[in-house]
């Protein structure tokens, strides 16, 4: 997995002590015919098998879904067509970064992200915690903030973001937690 939560921004660099296993994460891969098997975690760093695939050359979906981020899909033919038969294949791959903030999974990050931090200020929400370090504050504000506006590009249709909710701002909020 690849998540912009795990990533310290002092650094660029993965938090290579976060125990991704422990974080809420779940993957799956869905076949073209609708059957849905789920990943196992391989290690810590957020690596996954899938296993029981059956080969066929339409493709399949990976499902990267993580509290607090983008949920992720990415399309992929999991064989190859050896002399006429679809033969499996191992495949490693990565996905695009999947951005923190999106809190309430609606794969846009806006105003009510922002609202859900503050909610759970102070608390080890799942979801609102964006860096997995225990607690909801500034660190996952930041992500917010950073993110404003994204869309999730993984799937179609995502909404436009909402700069304002009940005529609360993301000014509004930062002011009210004495982040301005």
């Amino acid at each position: 997995m690849k998540l912009e939560g795990t990533i310290d921004p002092a650094t660029n660099q993965t938090n290579w002590a976060l125990n991704q296993q422990n974080i809420g994460a779940k993957v799956t891969v869905t076949s073209y015919d609708g059957t849905i098997l789920d990943a196992q975690f391989t290690n810590k760093n957020g690596s996954y098998v899938i296993d029981g695939i059956k080969p066929d050359n339409k493709p399949a979906t990976i499902k990267v879904d993580v509290p607090g981020h983008f949920t992720m899909y990415k399309d992929l033919v999991l064989s190859d067509n050896v002399r006429g038969e679809a033969q499996g294949r191992r495949l490693g791959f990565n996905l695009a970064t999947a951005a923190a903030g999106d809190t309430n999974k609606d794969n846009v990050i806006d105003i009510l992200d922002a609202l859900n931090i503050q909610t759970y200020w102070g608390t080890n929400k799942s979801g609102s915690d964006l860096n997995f370090d225990g607690v909801v504050n500034k660190k996952d504000m930041d992500y917010v903030i950073k993110n404003f506006g994204l869309q999730n590009n993984t799937v179609p249709n995502s909404p436009k973001a909402k700069t304002s909710y009940k005529g609360v701002t993301l000014e509004d909020v930062l002011n009210q937690l004495g982040l301005k």
